[in-house]
């Protein structure tokens, strides 16, 4: 699983402290366990109506990489 910032060359298209993530939400169920801890409680209940395995798991790696 990747997450982290990709800094893009502007070339003054736009401002420099312009940053974009990249979120892979296509990991292993083991590596989802440390984020659960981030989220807070209404967020867990959320991640819990998700029918889809790959659905949850989406949410639960872009809310934790939110905070």
């Amino acid at each position: 699983m990747t997450i982290g910032p990709v800094r893009l060359e502007t070339e003054g298209r736009w401002p420099d402290d312009i940053i974009v993530w990249h979120v892979d939400t296509q990991g292993a169920p083991d590596e989802l366990r440390p984020m659960l801890k981030i989220l807070d409680a209404t967020e867990l209940q959320r991640s819990q109506r998700f029918s889809k395995p790959e659905d949850r798991a989406c949410f639960i790696v872009t809310r934790s990489s939110l905070r």
